[in-house]
């Protein structure tokens, strides 16, 4: 097989033609036929919902959120320069993208689709490999706008996470799948949205000084005693001041989680049944319990049989709901 001619391409394309087209492999393999179809793709002002580069063990591979569908490049290094920039197609969404094996493949290519691409920098990072050091992974600029990174290898040290820290400016999501070093255990509650999956030591004085608006965790070691002291906290003192949703997925039964505070069921009048979530889903509150500051702020409180713990701040009592936002209870809407 031929490394371009598998993707045929018709050189008399428009720009319509280049908009309509719903397959980024040909729209990228236009953009490299010559000088005059490369600039009727820029032309375009074409933009990806995503471009996310993924460290994944011994090797690489850039994930463009195109359309419909997730169009995934599998970088491998080649010696052969005729090789160079180009890609076989593996599947419909996926293909090999080959580079000189001297230089930085994702490098290569996060230029390359930044080129194309309306797209002003890359969206997202994911670390699988346990073998390699964030630190040496992220060595060119492209790479420190991302605004998400995950960390999904069994374990991450003190100097990545502080390299993490000091780089990435424009962090506001951070997903920790990962042991951390002692005194790290809060490190993504510095940010915006914080996904924990496995929370061993964190302790409600974390919670309290976080800076997190969203923060969901997996699996925790707190009971509900913890988060009854937590709901006083943010009651009595207003911290965190930040905070608009917490999720537990697994979270165990000591004491009553709503001893000491005064509870109301919904009332439709004083607010929604559906709370809109940073994950494009309507929460169905109707089961919960309300919460009411002497400054007036509402927050709702929802344990349900299975364990699952949801706390939302109700900045405004009523929410409008996107028709195409699906409507789920919490014990869904972590599974």
């Amino acid at each position: 097989m031929s490394l371009l001619c598998c993707i045929p391409i018709n050189q008399s394309g428009t720009t319509k033609d280049i908009v309509e087209e719903d397959d980024f492999f040909r729209v990228f393999v236009m953009a490299d036929q010559n000088k005059e179809s490369e600039k009727l793709v820029k032309k375009c002002g074409l933009i990806a919902s995503g471009i996310e580069i993924q460290y994944e063990a011994g090797f690489n591979r850039i994930v463009v959120k195109y359309g419909e569908d997730d169009f995934t490049f599998n970088l491998i290094g080649s010696v052969k320069k005729e090789d160079f920039g180009k890609l076989y197609p593996e599947t419909d969404v996926t293909c090999f993208y080959y580079f000189d094996i001297k230089l930085n493949g994702v490098e290569i290519l996060t230029d390359r689709l930044l080129e194309i691409l309306h797209n002003q920098c890359v969206d997202s990072l994911c670390f699988r490999d346990p073998h390699r050091d964030i630190r040496q992974l992220c060595n060119f600029p492209q790479v420190f706008s991302a605004k998400s990174i995950q960390i999904d290898k069994p374990s991450v040290t003190a100097e990545e996470l502080d390299f993490i820290g000091k780089k990435f400016k424009d962090l506001s999501l951070v997903c920790f799948h990962t042991t951390p070093p002692s005194g790290y255990e809060a490190f993504p509650l510095k940010y915006r949205t914080a996904c924990i999956e496995n929370d061993s030591n964190l302790e409600v004085d974390d919670l309290v000084g976080m800076n997190c608006k969203h923060l969901d965790i997996l699996k925790t070691r707190m009971k509900t005693s913890d988060l009854n002291k937590f709901i006083k906290f943010w009651m009595g003192c207003q911290r965190p001041s930040n905070i608009k949703t917490i999720t537990i997925c697994k979270l165990e039964k000591d004491t009553h989680l709503y001893e000491g505070l005064d509870v109301g069921p919904w009332n439709y009048e004083l607010r929604s049944r559906y709370f809109k979530s940073w994950k494009q889903v309507a929460i169905d509150c109707s089961e919960g319990l309300d919460v009411v500051r002497d400054d007036g702020k509402m927050a709702t409180i929802n344990y349900t049989d299975t364990g699952v713990f949801q706390f939302v701040v109700w900045n405004k009592r009523f929410h409008e709901i996107p028709e195409y936002y699906p409507k789920m209870l919490g014990d869904v809407l972590m599974n």
